[in-house]
Parts: structure tokens; sequence; C-alpha cells
């Protein structure tokens, strides 16, 4: 969850957190769990007004990765779903419940009804949405909505984060280690020319091109990330440049080449 997204939006307190998991397994020594969990408050003084807000998440959570130590993809995911990093999944997701849109703002949070919250026509939203992307032998690609709203904005604000993660190397995927150091600026040429290739009639800036540090893998793609208003209007909303693997072969990193078997 992007910086922009905690400072947008006032999330809720946390009463008791209930775990709704669900676990799947296969012959290969993969297991997930399924952890959701929502609630609501209200806030009687908001600047002169009665708020409520909810707050919501679902997250797909390994369990077991053959006999991978998953301290590391936990790490990351605890961030990128509740922008925080803690020591254990339930202070993560009090965080969460809890923080407001800024430090230090000290707001008076009442444990509210969530049916109540819902149907308030003063409300603020934030919700985070997990689910398996890509799953491989070789690759597991995690992907992230988050969407936050704050009572009296224009409109809200969703980012899509994605972890790539192999399961070789018990590594996650990022753009410093997929690609060689010194093709960084190749690969930035080649994601800026699928953009003009994608959006000719200039819906996006494919020169405002610079970070390219989001992105998910697919089959046979690469698909670079960017939110809302990082090269597009806000009505883009968040943007997907696909480049062929093919494409970057000459810019991958041993690594890179060994995760996507080429």
């Amino acid at each position: 969850m992007t910086q922009s997204l905690q400072l947008a939006i006032y999330a809720c307190l946390a009463g008791s957190m209930a775990l709704a998991s669900c676990t799947s397994a296969s012959d290969s020594g993969i297991a997930f769990e399924s952890r959701t969990d929502s609630c609501a408050y209200v806030t009687p003084d908001l600047y002169g007004d009665t708020v409520y807000s909810i707050a919501s998440y679902k997250m797909v959570w390994p369990v077991r990765i053959g006999n991978n130590d998953l301290s590391g993809l936990h790490d990351s995911l605890l961030t990128c779903t509740f922008d925080t990093i803690a020591a254990d999944f339930s202070k993560a997701a009090e965080h969460f419940f809890r923080k407001g849109p800024v430090d230090g703002l000290e707001l008076t949070l009442l444990p509210a009804n969530m049916e109540q919250a819902r149907k308030a026509e003063k409300s603020n939203e934030l919700v985070s949405n997990g689910y398996i992307s890509l799953l491989t032998p070789e690759l597991i690609v995690f992907g992230i909505d988050n969407y936050g709203y704050l009572y009296g904005a224009a409109h809200g604000y969703g980012t899509s984060d994605y972890i790539n993660y192999s399961i070789a190397d018990n590594s996650i995927l990022t753009a410093a280690n997929l690609f060689e150091p010194d093709k960084t600026g190749n690969v930035v040429a080649t994601v800026r020319n699928a953009a003009r290739e994608l959006y000719p009639g200039g819906e996006v800036n494919p020169d405002e091109i610079t970070d390219i540090s989001t992105f998910r893998i697919s089959p046979r793609q690469i698909i670079f990330v960017f939110q809302p208003y990082d090269i597009a209007p806000y009505s883009m909303g968040v943007v997907e440049i696909p480049v062929q693997t093919y494409d970057l072969y000459e810019a991958l990193s041993p690594l890179g080449h060994k995760a996507l078997g080429i």
C-alpha cells in the first residue's frame, strides 16, 4: 500500500480479530490459507461531522512452500497489505485497523455496527484484497489491490501491487535482481516503446516511465504496473504495460533467466 493511500483514509479500530481460514494443499508441498477480517468505527466529531469508517482485508497467506523459510515472503505480504512492518500478523492487522490519516492526529475511535457504517452517507473506506496472480512449479505471483476513500474527497484512490516469488531460490524477484544493473536503461526504453504502441492516442505519457519496480510475471510476458497519476490521468486508473519476455531477454540477470526458465 502506498504512502499516499495511507494519508488518504482513516482506518478503523479493531476489537477482536477473527480470521476466516481455508487451507488448501497439493502434492508439491504448497499450502495457502485464506485470511479475512473487517471492522467499523465512528468518529463523533470529525471537523463537525459524525463520520463512519470501515476497513476490510482479504489475504492469501502461504503456510508452506516446500521446506522454504517463508519469513521474508511473509514480511513482504504484510508490508504490501497493511503498509507496515510488524513482528507478526496480528500486530500488522491491528495497525491497519487503527491508523489515521496523518501521524500524531488524535481521533476518537468508537466501535460501530458494520451495517450501519455501510449505510452511512458520511463514511471513509479502506479495502485490501489479496489473490494469486500466477502459480507455477517455479513462481508464485501474489497480487494486492488496495482502495481508500476519505469522506469529502472527490474520489477514492486505488493501487495494485505484486510480489513475484521464486520458489527454487526462496527469493522475491525485483527489478534490481531480475535485470542486470547496467541494463536498467534498456528495460525502461523497452517499456516506453511498448507504452507508445499500446496507447498511440497519447492516453499515457511514456516519457514519465522511470520507475519499473512494480511488475507481475505472466507465462509469456512481464507486465509493468503504474499507479494512478504515475504516467496517466486518474481516469485511466492503474495502467499495465505488457512486454514480451523475449524483448527483455538480453537484459535479464542470471537469476532472471533461471526464474523465468529461459
